[in-house]
């Protein structure tokens, strides 16, 4: 099961959307199996973002295999029992296999916010065990689950962490063997957490403005880690990647008066997602190589695609390249102008409120960045130096407008005229499952559906073009989606349905014209 843990908090929500632009298609996706249908619930677990590139397609998630989510955990706690019982255990070594005797090691939650539930110490064969932890969960209609990750320090190493992992009071089915899994845990599974200590490094540099001169006062934030070499890690980054970093000492520091900050204690051979921001100045995002080796792109397992064969689920990684910079770094930050972005409905030209407008150079992810959100005017922001940034406008969930994007040449002109951003109406799809024999509606079922211009690439169908809350089919067999203009094809998964049902191969795959202010409704059958 996919799901896409989106954002919530506002401080955390700030942190990601530097990171991760709104209405993108490429994303992190979670398999879950059938827990994974907790999506907003889990809307916060991320300290930093789900989505890698914005492209014109929704925000959702990038799915690789069509496994839809049907059981329904029995509860092992009393309704008003937030919590899980879990217990926890694992080894530390180095790189050379040894025990590493005396780290501390912490347990945290990654749900909402990243909460400490444990610390404990390694025994003299590197050891260490949690027992009858309270994991925090939460619950989406019939399912709780909960998600956490363990990390470690040690005199002579760099920090140390383990994948996220995710846990369901549910028994495991026997379609998720555990040894094909490394996204999750069910009850009665056996939670083991090794920890692997790296040589201690350090990440530093300097930030300047435009005439290079130093600036003190700097916020200099790690969202995520990752390590240089995937090989031989868990395939998807999500389930790979360091997301409770902001529950450690090393994620946050500021330049001194010479504009200078360093991140000791790192892990060497990792890559972070560095976060820069100072007043008076637009955030820089990038990505920057803990290693003393002058590299300039790292390339890195993102995810997998997934095939079923003979009841097996089958991972092939897919390999991305991203652009990283290796330390020291030089940062260099620019002066910014106001510019005013008016948000208009392409139907009347009247002003839209509460539409979230975006600025992103670069390739979205990496880059300079500036947002705000619509007033009771329709009118934006943003403070951005000069430069070509890609402009997205992202309207509130409870209309059937869809993500509007353009191109915007900042060149600090001593008159600004306002810049015209315009929304048009999506297509609305009515997307109906039901039992063909009976006619009964068949609820809790994804929808999936092709991404535009990536032949192969199919996504989970949401709501909007701008949020992603992975729905799924309600009481009445029903999923309705607000979707950009354009001809894609729609389907249900054959991989699990409930109560033995079958997908009919007629109905299985629509392919639909989607036209720009119609309703469609689209029926699909199940025997």
């Amino acid at each position: 099961m996919q799901i896409l843990l989106q954002r919530a908090s506002n401080s955390r929500n700030n942190a990601i959307r530097k990171r991760t632009p709104p209405f993108s298609d490429k994303g992190h996706m979670y398999r879950m199996a059938p827990f994974g249908i907790l999506v907003l619930l889990f809307a916060a677990m991320v300290s930093s973002p789900a989505v890698r590139a914005e492209t014109e397609t929704p925000a959702i998630s990038t799915i690789t295999s069509q496994t839809d989510c049907q059981a329904e955990p029995k509860a092992t706690k009393e309704p008003d029992e937030l919590f899980a019982s879990i217990n926890v255990r694992g080894r530390a070594k180095n790189l050379a296999g040894q025990p590493v005797v005396g780290a501390t090691i912490f347990l945290v939650s990654t749900i909402a916010i990243n909460q400490r539930l444990g610390e404990t110490k390694t025994d003299a064969d590197g050891q260490y065990e949690f027992l009858d932890v309270k994991l925090p969960v939460k619950q989406f209609k019939e399912i709780r689950a909960g998600a956490f990750q363990v990390y470690g320090e040690a005199n002579g190493y760099g920090f140390a962490w383990h994948g996220r992992r995710s846990y369901s009071s549910e028994p495991r089915p026997k379609s998720e063997p555990l040894e094909e899994e490394e996204s999750g845990f069910y009850a009665d599974d056996p939670i083991v957490m090794d920890l692997t200590f790296r040589d201690r490094a350090a990440l530093m540099g300097v930030v300047t403005d435009e005439k290079g001169l130093p600036l003190p006062n700097v916020k200099i934030r790690l969202s995520a880690l990752d390590y240089l070499d995937t090989k031989g890690h868990e395939i998807h980054q999500n389930y790979r990647e360091f997301w409770a970093i902001q529950s450690t000492g090393y994620s946050t520091t500021l330049t001194g008066a010479d504009g200078r900050f360093e991140f000791s204690g790192m892990p060497s051979q990792t890559v972070a997602y560095v976060i820069v921001e100072a007043s008076g100045f637009a955030d820089q995002t990038f990505f920057a190589a803990v290693t003393d080796k002058p590299i300039t792109e790292n390339k890195y397992q993102s995810n997998a695609s997934e095939m079923f064969s003979n009841g097996r689920r089958i991972r092939t990684p897919i390999w991305e390249t991203r652009k990283v910079r290796a330390g020291p770094l030089n940062i260099r930050l620019e002066a910014t102008e106001r510019y005013v972005i008016n948000v208009v409905n392409d139907i009347d030209g009247t002003l839209v409120q509460g539409v979230q407008v975006r600025a992103n150079s670069g390739d979205g992810q990496t880059g300079t960045h500036a947002s705000d959100t619509t007033n009771e005017t329709g009118r934006a922001i943003l403070a951005l130096p000069r430069g070509t940034f890609r402009l997205s406008a992202a309207p509130p969930r409870d209309t059937d407008f869809v993500a509007a994007y353009s191109q915007f040449e900042a060149r600090g002109d001593l008159i600004k005229e306002p810049v015209e951003m315009r929304l048009k109406l999506g297509c609305v799809l009515i997307l109906e499952v039901v039992n063909g024999a009976n006619g009964s509606p068949v609820p809790g079922l994804s929808i999936y559906c092709d991404v535009d211009g990536k032949p192969g690439r199919k996504v989970t169908v949401q709501s909007t073009t701008t949020w992603a809350d992975n729905p799924v089919t309600n009481a009445k067999g029903e999923l309705r989606a607000v979707v950009l203009p354009g001809s894609r094809n729609y389907e249900i998964s054959s991989a699990r349905l409930p109560g033995g049902l079958r997908a009919d191969p007629k109905s299985i795959k629509q392919l639909i014209k989607c036209e720009s202010g119609k309703t469609i409704r689209v029926r699909f059958e199940v025997r």
